[in-house]
């Protein structure tokens, strides 16, 4: 235990932002698990909303630096993986596709 009393603080500060940072990782994971069971589901709407929370979130915490940034861009590619599935058919994904566009989210469906 440190003895200066602003190492002290920075202990606690240092603490807080670890759980932070769980926090963040927690989530993503559990939106992963969501986006899932979604594209399981087959609901197109649900996986469109499932995914640009998991977007929204996963830029959220690269941008508070809970994740690096190529992390990041792998947990994004790895959540677009999930929607490129071959159960569902074009229209579903067509439509999808139009959601994410009109969320501001590009999303390449070929």
């Amino acid at each position: 235990m440190a003895n200066i009393k602003q190492q002290k603080k920075r202990i606690l500060v240092a603490k807080r932002q670890r759980l932070e940072n769980l926090r963040y990782r927690s989530q993503i994971k559990t939106y992963f698990r969501r986006l899932s069971e979604s594209v399981n589901g087959g609901d197109a709407e649900k996986v469109t909303s499932e995914h640009t929370t998991l977007v929204r979130l996963i830029d959220k915490a690269a941008a508070r630096n809970a994740l690096h940034a190529n992390t990041a861009v792998q947990s994004e590619e790895r959540g677009v993986e999930q929607l490129e599935f071959d159960e569902v058919d074009d229209s579903m994904k067509r439509m999808y596709a139009e959601e994410c566009a009109k969320n501001g989210v590009k999303v390449d469906m070929d």
